[in-house]
């Protein structure tokens, strides 16, 4: 006797698991790149036996499964209880074994041995100290499957030739085993091996008491950590004490465990509860149990099936997708596998298997991303089985940050995708469909940011719509400001607030977030940018109309340009080179002309001659005075007061500018480049000025930058994930108004 068969992973390094969490891409929680838990099966899926174990000779009742091929006797490989004069309970997974490895598993073949060692004799005609009985027909459990990932109903009948005479058999306990404390006692009776390194010994009756650890639903799991159940007890019993004598509590179904020396089995078992299956075997045996009313024997009405039988698996419809989260959370954890596996109907059981099945198939030694290419309908199908519930309020992008903010934490991704709106999960899902298709199994955060913001743009404005704003006039509310996403469209992101022209950040902020809009330095409809006098907050433009007497400095294809201003060295206010002496702030058009000082003050080309007598340059008034100073005021569009510009964007009018208002794509309808492409980082700026650069802001470089969104290298996102679970991350913080 030794411990149970699922819980050593491929490999030996746990089970498999998505770099999001969990497989799951369709209908819900998805993640990228990430392949199903699946426990392999560990040692002896069809054999175990008791190590540590004391020879036997009582439990007479106890005997072994033994193979006959013709007339030769092939010797034990199970172990089995007569519960009946007529009838032996052992483990399905015993003569499934057999047929699986294609050796005669026929009732013709079997046997069952009353005695203390069912080793063959050296002639092969029998056992060595034993008698064989016939074996009339088998009634496996129509729930086991062989071929699952943790097989549950491991239950067979054999109907006997003839009874055992002179032989007490063990009653089934149909006490709830659930009632039982922790650390109950229970015997274990067996055939199987006492040494787990060179698995000697098969054949003799051995026992060994042990505590029982963790009840589920339709199996327990008993604790061994220095040996018991092992090859050969497969389907000998877990004995409860009954009064004076026992009653068969469990059937060994697998084991678990290994030392650093190679010995096996010394770690875990696991049972199927017979007082979950009481109503099952007594229909077996011809019985007419009953399973409805006060007194009856299932876990939950909802159990209670056709014929009086009890689905112990009956209780828990949570359905594929809860159980694919729970065994992902499991690591390499043998009682939580189990205990996930018991949580979950037959029909979740089913669907989580074809995954499995599929994977082996078409991915024996490959990625997660292999999963996806390959089982998408096995894992749409287990994902299709889960009913999320009414749901709540949650737009999408909260379900992103939500779920982003869970990491590995499958169950608490779940509970994200359960408190979104039903409109909103469908545009999560939409999302998550289009990652695993598109950018499935790309790891590193940047190289999958770019790959979403240029396959899934769609998909991400469906999740989160663009805000009604616009890049020059703005429009959005206080404390934001009016950006372009690097998906498309225009949204109202968070903003410093920083007026024109105040000096601003000289780098955009960084942003570490899959999906994100990072906050602007300068308030709506302003962009930073360095136009001459370092980087200030300007205004946007479109055109030079936009910008007064400056000029609007935009790269070619860019959405938006920056407001220049005039150059003014003098800081009097006029523009060179309107300005006739651009380094004498007290010459400039409009100046006050003094005549005959040999000085052109007003930059007309002209100083006026004054002469003794009021004599005057004819081009001035005749009434003017010698010394007289002429104020002509400032011309069109010059800066009287040398002041910078306030940025704000003058009424267009009919000067025939651009329609920045966001397209379809959320980009302005006359700033979009023809062929519908983003602008090139080196493109020529259409006035000689500045070129664009890689931000948020096609304009700018070092030069002329709104803070764009910019991915910086770093761990890969936990879920969606889908293991997303899978899990994409929000943008950053931003109102939305009444949306």
């Amino acid at each position: 006797m030794v411990g149970t068969r699922f819980a050593q992973p491929a490999g030996g390094s746990g089970p498999r698991r998505r770099v999001a969490g969990w497989w799951v891409v369709g209908a819900g929680l998805w993640g990228l790149g990430c392949a199903p838990a699946e426990p392999a099966p560990a040692i002896g899926a069809a054999q175990q036996r008791i190590v540590g174990g004391v020879v036997e000779p009582g439990h007479a009742a106890v005997g072994a499964i033994a193979q006959v091929i013709g007339q030769r006797y092939v010797g034990p490989f199970c172990t089995g209880t007569l519960i009946a004069p007529g009838w032996v309970l052992t483990a399905a997974h015993c003569v499934a074994g057999l047929e699986d490895s294609g050796s005669p598993a026929a009732p013709e073949n079997l046997r069952f041995v009353v005695g203390p060692d069912a080793r063959a004799r050296n002639d092969s005609a029998g056992p060595r100290d034993g008698v064989a009985y016939r074996v009339a027909a088998v009634h496996q459990h129509p729930g086991f499957d062989y071929g699952s990932v943790l097989q549950a109903d491991d239950l067979a009948l054999y109907a006997l030739a003839a009874p055992v005479e002179g032989l007490a058999p063990y009653p089934i306990d149909r006490r709830p085993l659930s009632d039982a404390a922790p650390a109950t006692p229970l015997l274990y009776v067996g055939y199987g091996v006492d040494n787990g390194v060179v698995r000697s010994g098969a054949g003799v009756r051995r026992s060994r008491t042990l505590t029982l650890a963790h009840t589920f639903a339709a199996q327990y799991i008993t604790d061994q950590d220095d040996g018991g159940t092992c090859y050969g007890d497969s389907g000998g019993p877990g004995l409860r004490a009954l009064g004076q004598g026992f009653a068969v509590a469990g059937v060994n179904s697998t084991v678990t465990g290994a030392t650093v020396e190679g010995g096996q089995c010394t770690e875990l078992s696991t049972q199927t509860r017979v007082d979950a299956y009481q109503t099952w075997i007594d229909a077996v045996m011809g019985a007419e149990p009953v399973c409805d009313g006060p007194d009856s024997p299932c876990a939950c009405p909802a159990a209670c099936g056709d014929g009086g039988v009890c689905d112990p698996l009956g209780c828990d419809t949570r359905g594929c997708r809860v159980l694919a989260e729970c065994l992902s959370g499991c690591g390499n954890v043998p009682a939580c596998l189990v205990g996930c596996w018991n949580a979950a109907d037959r029909g979740a059981h089913g669907l989580y298997d074809a995954v499995i099945a599929c994977g082996r198939a078409a991915c024996p030694n490959g990625p997660a991303a292999c999963y996806d290419a390959n089982c998408g309908p096995q894992i749409a199908a287990c994902n299709g089985d889960y009913d999320p519930g009414p749901g709540g309020a949650a737009t999408c992008p909260d379900t992103l940050a939500c779920v982003g903010a869970c990491g590995d934490d499958a169950r608490c991704g779940r509970l994200c995708y359960e408190a979104a709106a039903a409109a909103d999960r469908g545009a999560y899902d939409g999302l998550g469909l289009c990652a695993a298709r598109r950018c499935g199994g790309i790891a590193d955060p940047m190289a999958l940011q770019v790959c979403l913001y240029a396959q899934c743009a769609a998909e991400v404005q469906a999740c989160d719509p663009p805000d009604d704003c616009r890049l020059i006039e703005g429009g959005c509310p206080g404390g934001t400001a009016c950006q372009q996403a690097p998906w498309g469209g225009a949204y109202c992101g968070p903003s410093a607030g920083r007026a024109a022209g105040e000096a601003c950040p000289e780098a955009p902020p960084a942003c570490g977030e899959l999906l994100c809009l990072p906050p602007l330095p300068c308030a709506d409809g302003l962009t930073c940018a360095d136009v001459g006098a370092g980087a200030r907050c300007v205004a946007r433009c479109a055109g030079d109309g936009d910008c007064g007497e400056g000029r609007c400095v935009r790269a070619v294809g860019a959405p938006f340009g920056a407001c220049r201003p005039c150059d003014d060295p003098d800081g009097d206010g006029v523009c060179a080179p309107a300005d006739c002496a651009p380094e004498d702030p007290a010459r400039y058009p409009g100046a006050a002309e003094r005549c005959g000082d040999g000085v052109d003050q007003d930059c007309d080309g002209v100083d006026p001659a004054c002469d003794d007598g009021g004599v005057v340059d004819a081009g001035l008034d005749a009434d003017m005075p010698d010394g007289a100073v002429l104020d002509a005021g400032p011309p069109d569009g010059a800066l009287a007061d040398g002041g910078p510009l306030d940025g704000g964007a003058p009424d267009r009018g009919d000067e025939g500018g651009p329609d920045l208002s966001p397209g379809p794509d959320g980009r302005p309808e006359d700033a979009r480049p023809a062929d519908g492409g983003g602008p090139s980082a080196d493109a020529a700026p259409r006035d000689g000025g500045i070129p664009a650069g890689d931000g948020g802001d096609p304009t700018q470089d070092r030069s002329v930058r709104d803070a764009g969104c910019r991915a910086t290298p770093g761990p890969a996102p936990a879920w969606w994930l889908l293991c997303l679970a899978l899990g994409l991350s929000r943008r950053a913080s931003r109102r939305r108004g009444d949306r």
